[in-house]
């Protein structure tokens, strides 16, 4: 019984830092957008609309494949610079699947 409440307890713990991992990337994308369109409305825009979806259960899903697609497209470019052919395109697809399991994980 014990033994039981530790697991649980480790378990909210390693969630909760997913979380923290989370509302950094969503800070970064937000950051990335503001100074794509040089607009700090655009910056505050994207984190009250990322974080409102971050915080509604049903809607957690969006912004999990939304990171998810973005760490993808970043491994596809990454290995373009070491990989030739469909190989880079099959890396991005595994990394963008891993990164949606590992946000999975924090809902």
């Amino acid at each position: 019984m014990a033994r039981d409440i530790v697991d649980i307890m480790d378990d909210m713990e390693s969630v909760r830092d997913n979380r923290k991992f989370v509302m950094v990337e969503i800070l970064v994308l937000s950051a990335v957008l503001g100074y794509y369109f040089h607009s700090l409305p655009a910056f505050f825009g994207a984190v009250i609309v990322l974080a409102i979806l971050f915080v509604i259960p049903y809607l957690r899903i969006v912004i999990f494949a939304v990171l998810s697609v973005i760490w993808g497209i970043i491994g596809y470019f990454i290995l373009t610079f070491f990989l030739s052919g469909f190989l880079p395109a099959v890396g991005g697809v595994l990394i963008g699947l891993l990164v949606f399991f590992i946000h999975k994980g924090t809902a």
